[in-house]
Formats: structure tokens, C-alpha cells, sequence
């Protein structure tokens, strides 16, 4: 799951950490799955994810400008993220 959905989560989704092992020497098929927020698109946390025991963790914010700060900072998701909180 990208960042993008860990801040519409408000926190409450993370990336999950994996790890492939080979533990025989056969051929096999990976495959890819991304999710992109559309890039003129705003993103934040829906007021199911936000309550009182649950303050809003991250600031509104247009994708396209995110992705453009990943790229202009080199920074990884998590780093530029950390940017966006509220």
C-alpha cells in the first residue's frame, strides 16, 4: 500500500514489510500492483477515519504536488510524508 493510502487513512493503514525468499530453483511469476491517487486530485482523510481518538495526522494535500516534492527533495515516501502532517 503506497503512503498516499497510509495518509487517507489517517495512519490507521501501513505498508505491509515483506520479503521474497528462493527456497528452490524454479522459475516463477511475480506480479506488480500499484494504486495512484489521480494526480489533480485532492488527498485526505475521510471524517470516518478521524475522531477524537483519532486526531486528523496528516494535512490536505494534491497528489501531483506530493509526488513533485518526492522528486524534487529525494526523499522516500515516509520522509516526504513526514512533510504533510498536520
Amino acid at each position: 500500500m503506497p503512503r498516499v493510502s497510509q495518509a487517507w487513512s489517517n495512519g490507521r493503514l501501513h505498508n505491509v514489510k515483506h520479503r521474497v525468499r528462493c527456497v528452490a530453483p524454479v522459475p516463477r511469476i511475480s506480479v506488480a500492483m500499484f494504486l495512484l491517487a489521480p494526480k489533480d486530485d485532492r488527498v485526505s482523510a475521510p471524517e470516518a477515519f478521524v475522531d477524537a481518538d483519532h486526531p486528523r495526522r496528516y494535512r490536505e494535500f494534491n497528489y501531483d504536488d506530493y509526488r513533485r516534492l518526492r522528486l524534487s527533495t529525494g526523499e522516500r515516501a515516509g520522509e516526504a510524508l513526514a512533510r504533510l502532517a498536520a
